[in-house]
């Protein structure tokens, strides 16, 4: 492969990472106008005591769940280790907090690393 070919690919990925940019931000404030959209129609359902109504060309419904927002995470780590309820927590280990150990001389025990490969693209 010749850098002028070499050069060309950078500058597809250049110009096709910038569409994506731009698209990433109609998408985002898209989903935000669907989002004071949704709050909106909540809030009339809720005024009316409406849980399931419909429109021309859709129906709506209104689903609760209980989501869990942590106050205290010493009081949850205690109870999680005294209740063996580890599958409280999701399974995923920090990178960065990894990586630091990984610095520090330390191995962590189970952990397997793998090299995850990224191209990084400046404009000029």
């Amino acid at each position: 492969m010749t850098d002028s070919k070499l050069g060309d690919l950078i500058e597809q990925a250049h110009q096709l990472r910038e569409v994506i940019r731009a698209d990433e931000k109609k998408v985002n404030a898209l989903k935000e106008d669907f989002k004071n959209l949704s709050s909106e129609i909540m809030v009339k359902m809720d005024d009316q005591g409406a849980k399931r109504i419909g429109g021309l060309s859709a129906n709506v419904s209104i689903s609760e769940t209980d989501v869990p927002t942590v106050k205290d995470w010493d009081l949850v780590y205690d109870y999680i280790k005294t209740n063996d309820s580890f599958y409280l927590l999701q399974k995923r280990m920090s990178a960065a907090a990894f990586r630091e150990l990984l610095n520090l001389g330390h191995e962590v025990p189970g952990v397997e690393i793998f090299k995850d490969r990224k191209l990084n693209l400046r404009a000029l």
